[in-house]
């Protein structure tokens, strides 16, 4: 019979889950992330895994305002499936949306590679790469298929089993810490994660969409904009116009083609992302323009504003604007702007703008 081994989350001081500084302060880090704003914790939920029989008793970090923040764990796990394992110590942490952003040492108990020896800062720094990585090729592999058949020898310690790790595992694992560190990629990017996610969905609130909305993490705002319906883009257009100028392009061509057709018709909207047309990246500009094209109506602005940014259109581009200005009344404004625009060097394309002149 597989041990039950609980996973404590906290120091005990914090099992009460109740207000205070938890001091969060892990090791290693997601570049971007900062768990300074957690100001009270709670009791999640717990969840066990059959095959090991460990129990993960996770947590809840609520930010100032008593919104999710983060979830974390302390676990306490064997790494191997025999008795001559050492049990490992890590407390590791997950975005609301179940994905890895760090982990943290517990006081007294670094972790250990064979007999004893300590992980160096650089295996905490591969350990820490290993478990970013969703698609690392552990996680395909079964324990089986970490060794060559050979075994050297038996140490009775973590990591206890030792022999010739196979070559594609040993570039990505921690050396002299196969089982640790293929043990707690597991544990990351296992059913936890998805446990998390689920809590998370139960937890959604729209004061929490608003939180992950303005959010600086692009996967937090893509998973509010899958959320979003035509009356919340109205209630934040603002913040929708701010993350077409600044978010990755992934979140933002989304975001464009799930705008309500009444937004896009909106003439102080055209102007708006008009006037940061050159930040967009080639699809982002290309859907824009498209759009516009099937458009009734268009702002001068917003036409101006193009036509001083020409040089920035591709050969495909600048024919779909053309088209546009082709079913517009050009004003003065736009007339003269296209012939100055033409003594442009950087106006590749300028050609298509002198026939459409000629015409």
């Amino acid at each position: 019979m597989a041990i039950k081994f609980s996973i404590l989350i906290l120091s005990l001081r914090f099992l009460l889950f109740g207000d205070g500084d938890p001091n969060h302060h892990p090791m290693a880090m997601v570049d971007g992330w900062d768990l300074s704003e957690v100001s009270s914790e709670e009791m999640a939920f717990s969840l066990t895994d059959d095959s090991t029989g460990v129990e993960y008793e996770v947590v809840l970090l609520n930010d100032t305002d008593g919104l999710p923040e983060a979830y974390t764990s302390y676990v306490t796990t064997p790494v191997c499936d025999d008795t001559l394992c050492a049990l490992m110590h890590i407390r590791l942490y997950w975005n609301l949306l179940g994905n890895y952003i760090g982990f943290d040492t517990v006081s007294g108990l670094p972790l250990t590679k064979n007999d004893h020896i300590e992980f160096l800062d650089e295996d905490y720094k591969k350990l820490h790469r290993l478990l970013l990585d969703d698609h690392s090729i552990i996680k395909r592999k079964e324990k089986k298929d970490l060794f060559d058949e050979d075994i050297k020898r038996v140490s009775e310690v973590v990591d206890a089993v030792t022999g010739a790790t196979a070559k594609e595992i040993k570039k990505v694992v921690v050396d002299g810490a196969l089982y640790s560190s293929y043990t707690l990629y597991h544990i990351v990017h296992g059913g936890l994660s998805d446990s998390i996610r689920s809590d998370a969905e139960r937890r959604y609130s729209a004061s929490l969409q608003n939180k992950l909305l303005v959010s600086d993490h692009a996967d937090y705002q893509l998973f509010a904009l899958k959320k979003l319906d035509k009356t919340d883009f109205v209630n934040h257009r603002d913040r929708i116009i701010e993350l077409i100028h600044r978010t990755v392009p992934l979140n933002r061509l989304y975001l464009m083609k799930k705008m309500p057709e009444t937004m896009w018709q909106d003439q102080e909207v055209q102007e708006e992302v008009s006037g940061f047309f050159g930040d967009l990246e080639v699809n982002s500009k290309s859907y824009f323009l498209k759009k516009l094209e099937s458009m009734d109506q268009m702002s001068p602005k917003a036409i101006l504003n193009l036509v001083k940014q020409m040089e920035l259109m591709s050969q495909n581009q600048l024919k779909i604007f053309m088209r546009i200005l082709n079913n517009d009344n050009l004003s003065d404004d736009v007339v003269r702007t296209l012939n100055e625009k033409l003594e442009d060097p950087a106006l590749i394309y300028g050609y298509l703008v002198k026939e459409f002149l000629e015409q």
